[in-house]
């Protein structure tokens, strides 16, 4: 059974200049102990929110074992970072996560 690792909620986009330069520090609260998915539209207060150009990926997901160990969800910038489930292999299905408040599915795009 997956387990929920870790949550990223950032409200800001921490990227400016050369890749090479990484990401900005991220700000006070960005990792977060829950989040409010609203369909087609992705994750309350993140940057991506309701966004356009975002709505086909609006969430993101990546798995614990897919990581250095040790690497969270702030160096690699996702949202749910998920152990136990090889989420590389869930393209083109239907991912449904519960903890505790109903159920969220997810469509696995890539």
């Amino acid at each position: 059974m997956p387990t929920i690792v870790e949550l990223l909620a950032s409200p800001v986009h921490r990227f400016e200049g050369r890749p090479s330069d990484g990401p900005r520090p991220a700000p006070p609260g960005e990792l977060v102990s829950s989040i409010q998915v609203r369909a087609g539209l992705g994750i309350v207060g993140d940057r991506y929110f309701n966004r356009a150009a975002h709505r086909d990926a609006s969430v993101t997901v990546i798995s614990q074992e897919s990581l250095p160990s040790g690497t969270g969800l702030v160096a690699v910038r996702r949202n749910i970072l998920l152990a136990g489930l090889p989420v590389d292999d869930l393209v083109g299905s239907v991912l449904t996560l519960d903890s505790g408040d109903g159920p969220i599915r997810l469509q696995v795009n890539r």
